[in-house]
C-alpha cells in the first residue's frame, strides 16, 4: 500500500508544479485530505458478527444466519489483547421475517461484517442496504472462522447464498 500512496504523491509532485506561489495548492491539498481519507479507512477498526451456535470464541459457528442460535461481535482491534471486546447476543427469531430481523439486530449493533455459513435473499438485501459486507462459508469455531477471515479464506459474497426458508420448516 505504501507504494500506491508514494506513486499518488510522485503524480501529484509533477502535475503540481506552481507557476506561481500557491496556483496549485488548494488541488494539491484536496489531493493529500483523499490520500489521508483512504488511510484513515483502511486503519479503522472493524466490528465483526459472526452467527454462532454458543456463546465465547469457542462457540461452533451456525451455518445459517437468519435462524442462529447467537450472533458473536467482536471488535478486530481487540482480538490479540488479554481480554478481546467480545459481545455475544440472542437470536430470537420471529416465525417470519427471520433474515430481516436478524440482519436489523446486525447493523443496530454496529457490525461492519458478517461471517455466516450463508445469507439467505431477505437478510442479504438487509445487510447490503446497511453497508455490512458478507463472507459465507465459515465453519468450525468462532478463533477458527475469524482466522479463515483474516487470511482471506472466506467468501465475500455478492448475493444469497441460501434459500428462503419459510418459518424456518424449508418451504
Amino acid at each position: 500500500m505504501f507504494s500506491v500512496h508514494m506513486l499518488i504523491m510522485h503524480h501529484h509532485a509533477e502535475v503540481f508544479q506552481p507557476r506561481t506561489n500557491n496556483e496549485y495548492l488548494p488541488a494539491f491539498l484536496s489531493a493529500v485530505t483523499l490520500v489521508v481519507q483512504i488511510i484513515a479507512r483502511e486503519a479503522r477498526s472493524m466490528k465483526v458478527c459472526i452467527t454462532t451456535r454458543g456463546e465465547g470464541l469457542t462457540a461452533e459457528v451456525d451455518p445459517t444466519f437468519g435462524r442462529a442460535a447467537y450472533f458473536l461481535f467482536v471488535d478486530t482491534d481487540t482480538l490479540g489483547s488479554d481480554a478481546p471486546a467480545v459481545e455475544s447476543v440472542e437470536n430470537v427469531p420471529g416465525a417470519h421475517g427471520a433474515g430481516v430481523q436478524a440482519a436489523q439486530t446486525v447493523a443496530e449493533k454496529g457490525a461492519t461484517v458478517v461471517i455466516t455459513g450463508s445469507v439467505g435473499p431477505n437478510a442479504y438485501q438487509g445487510l447490503a442496504a446497511a453497508g455490512i459486507e458478507i463472507y459465507t462459508g465459515a465453519t468450525g469455531t468462532v478463533e477458527q472462522a475469524l482466522a479463515d477471515f483474516q487470511a482471506g479464506k472466506l467468501t465475500c459474497s455478492g448475493g444469497a447464498t441460501g434459500t428462503r426458508h419459510g418459518g424456518g420448516r424449508g418451504f
